[in-house]
């Protein structure tokens, strides 16, 4: 599973690399760039992406806590 996460982010680096960019100023004000940006939608799909990362986070964390001590799980038995 790390080998294609890998590979992705290497992909990812090639194409940024091989990528042209131009930039020009348009004459927007900040808040009308933002108010372009930060729409509905993607308020929603950052929030929920930080609430998954969130969860799975706290998950990761304290799982193991969990099972050894309410759960009296030996450290084999959940593998660390």
């Amino acid at each position: 599973m790390y080998y294609v996460a890998d590979a992705y982010l290497v992909i990812a680096c090639c194409i940024v690399f091989f990528l042209d960019v131009s930039t020009e100023k348009v004459g927007q004000k900040t808040t009308e760039a933002l108010k372009k940006i930060f729409t509905i939608p993607s308020v929603v799909l950052l929030g929920l992406v930080s609430m998954l990362g969130l969860l799975l986070g706290i998950k990761e964390s304290y799982f193991a806590v969990y099972m050894e001590g309410e759960l009296n799980a030996s450290v084999s038995m959940i593998g660390e």
